[in-house]
């Protein structure tokens, strides 16, 4: 798989350093059972997806790039950041275009560079 990280990556109760050990593991294809992410929708209806960070690692998983906006140590954090950033979008854009805003707005870190 291959990841794209958004920067600043929006991180929901984990410590920099901590983050960071994570984002490289992942993007090492490690295991890491208490993380989640949060990227932008691999369909055109979502406003994000949210995967705990081991279905990356399954076979079956299509092979897209993943867009990461967010991290966080558990679902609920992960669903409470997803929404944060849902209102973000709204009050800069008065919609929910969540994919056109972070791409034109962002910059990104490839997974190697993490």
């Amino acid at each position: 798989m291959d990841f794209r990280w958004f920067q600043p990556l929006h991180v929901k109760k984990l410590s920099g350093k901590k983050a960071e050990k994570i984002i490289r593991r992942i993007s090492q294809n490690h295991f890491e059972k208490d993380a989640w992410l949060i990227v932008l929708p691999f369909g055109e209806h979502n406003l994000f997806d949210i995967y705990p960070a081991y279905v990356f690692l399954q076979e079956s998983f299509p092979c897209y790039r993943a867009d990461v906006i967010g991290l966080a140590k558990s679902r609920g954090q992960a669903v409470e950041l997803a929404a944060e950033l849902v209102q973000e979008v709204y009050q800069a854009t008065g919609g929910f275009d969540t994919r056109t805003y972070y791409r034109s707005k962002m910059q990104w870190t490839d997974c190697k560079e993490a």
